[in-house]
């Protein structure tokens, strides 16, 4: 028999490991994989969304977190079932890459004033 909860559980169980290892791991960037997850996230984060700073393959972005105590985070995300490992691999380098000028700039992690993406918060 199928749990109807079950997906909304996940999700929040989700956000809530990628709050504490964020907050206790302070990162220079976080990558997510779903559009559900990443707004569970980014909602579970106090961000009102994020900014759209590149495409790094077809339906996945890089930017940075936008509001709320993490603000200007580096962020990638792309759609759960776009490409394969290849595609995890190049939003992480992205994120590299983003983390590597900001801290070369010396400054912190700012949103571009590029496209937002706003993000609901997941209910219980």
């Amino acid at each position: 028999m199928r749990d109807p909860g079950a997906a909304h559980r996940i999700l929040r169980s989700l956000a809530a490991i990628a709050v504490r290892a964020v907050d206790a791991l302070r990162p220079g960037g976080l990558y997510t994989s779903g559009g559900d997850v990443a707004a569970a996230v980014t909602a579970a984060l106090g961000a009102d969304g994020f900014a759209i700073e590149a495409e790094v393959i077809p339906l996945a972005v890089a930017g940075h977190l936008v509001g709320g105590p993490h603000h200007g985070l580096a962020f990638a995300t792309k759609g759960g079932l776009i490409g394969g490992p290849d595609a995890a691999v190049a939003c992480l380098e992205r994120l590299r890459a983003m983390h590597a000028r900001d801290q070369a700039r010396h400054l912190p992690h700012r949103p571009s004033q590029s496209s937002a993406c706003r993000t609901e918060e997941v209910s219980p």
